[in-house]
């Protein structure tokens, strides 16, 4: 990990990284990452570790093994057509003061597909988009990273990202898209 860091490093041509991410655990033992991780944040060669991909049972067992302490973040997938996160790992996640990042937080053509989303937008004078980034926004679970591709996109993303939607439209946006009823593995692109 410390090698690693050294070529980003070198290949970003700077002194820190804010936000070193370690994307899946790998076939090095988790503790040896981290302790590296400890290495790296005690030279101030990285601002903050963060994790991806990990679930409930891999962030607890970061938390047993005495760990916790070194992660700011973890990065999962949730949207509105996924949204099992929420009723295990981010609770989790609130009790030991790690972020929520959510990746694919749009997911545009499934969320699209959701019978009566396109009718609820429009209703909100949002396009389907900026729906889904004000919903993320107002609930405030995790700090969503959308993709825009083009410069109108992200001119529509920024706007959506000052919406506060009223409690009876987060009603019917968990109407139209539920959470599971139980929790469900953790998903992943």
């Amino acid at each position: 990990m410390i090698a690693a860091c050294e070529q980003s490093l070198h290949r970003l041509q700077t002194d820190y990284i804010d936000l070193y991410l370690l994307h899946w655990p790998g076939s090095v033992p988790f503790e040896a990452t981290v302790e590296g991780a400890r290495v790296l944040l005690d030279q101030g060669k990285i601002r903050a570790f963060c994790i991806s991909n990990f679930d409930t049972d891999g962030l607890q067992q970061i938390i047993d093994a005495g760990l916790g302490d070194l992660v700011s973040v973890n990065q999962v997938m949730h949207n509105m057509p996924h949204r099992g996160v929420e009723l295990d790992l981010f609770p989790l996640m609130a009790k030991h003061d790690v972020t929520a990042v959510a990746y694919s937080p749009l997911e545009i053509g499934p969320t699209r597909a959701i019978r009566g989303m396109q009718d609820l937008a429009s209703d909100e004078n949002l396009s389907v988009a900026q729906l889904v980034l004000a919903w993320h926004m107002t609930r405030s679970l995790a700090v969503p990273i959308p993709k825009a591709s083009q410069i109108e996109h992200f001119d529509d993303l920024a706007a959506a990202a000052q919406v506060v939607l009223s409690q009876s439209t987060l009603d019917r946006i968990d109407a139209l898209a539920p959470a599971p009823p139980r929790p469900v593995p953790l998903e992943v692109r």
